[in-house]
């Protein structure tokens, strides 16, 4: 994807772009918060898990779960895949 695109492409999603990009935006983001709250029920309820783990990188770790699910290498491809057509595109399997 060439930066002209990647460009069209992030504000696109900025400005909510097509219905399909925002239903996986929205997922992307649901899904982020539904992790978080799983990680913290863990903290909370089953602390020797964490016996010997360092929570704070712990925490930081789940912050950054599926971030990249919005670069440009990922979000279109899985957009398409999972809330357009359910094509499984070359893009899709590199990303």
């Amino acid at each position: 994807m060439n930066l002209l695109n990647a460009f069209g492409l992030l504000n696109m999603i900025n400005e909510g772009g097509a219905d399909y990009q925002k239903e996986y935006k929205e997922y992307i983001i649901a899904h982020k918060e539904r992790v978080e709250q799983f990680a913290e029920w863990l903290l909370t309820n089953l602390p020797d898990l964490f016996e010997n783990v360092d929570t704070d990188d712990f925490i930081e770790l789940i912050a950054e779960h599926d971030e990249s699910k919005f670069s440009e290498e990922e979000f279109e491809p899985y957009a398409k895949k999972w809330h357009l057509d359910g094509i499984k595109t070359p893009e899709y399997e590199a990303a």
